[in-house]
């Protein structure tokens, strides 16, 4: 979102009741902060794991934590470079895959790291191997 947070609405009560869970209301590219959060997604144990977009990285926020871990993208090491991440969803191994927008592609993690599984060659397309 353009107010660079993560925040929990409480939809059984009158008032509506918000919570901030990720960011701090600035763009900035610490741990405590975001650029542009697009895709959200909270495992079993409740971390939240956030598409910080501008900063084209994944963080992961433990479950009562304003500081993030960035497990794909930007600095993380041993992960893979994303150009704009949206989506992201684990499935129930863990592992965590990842819409990477502006390099037309879809990257997942696996027991040997992080690779390319659809769209590989980055260039948008109509073809039955590029996405757009």
């Amino acid at each position: 979102s353009n107010s660079h947070q993560v925040v929990k609405k409480w939809l059984n009560d009158n008032v509506l009741t918000s919570t901030m869970v990720a960011g701090t209301g600035t763009a900035g590219s610490t741990a405590t902060t975001l650029n542009k959060p697009i895709g959200i997604f909270v495992d079993a144990q409740v971390n939240l794991y956030v598409a910080d977009s501008l900063n084209n990285r994944v963080q992961m926020f433990a479950v009562g934590q304003s500081t993030g871990i960035t497990v794909a993208g930007a600095s993380a090491s041993g992960t893979i470079t994303l150009n704009n991440p949206y989506g992201i969803t684990l499935d129930g191994n863990g592992y965590l895959f990842i819409a990477d927008c502006y390099n037309h592609r879809i990257v997942g993690s696996g027991p040997n790291g992080f690779r390319c599984l659809f769209g590989c060659t980055t260039i948008a397309g109509s073809s039955s191997s590029q996405l757009n």
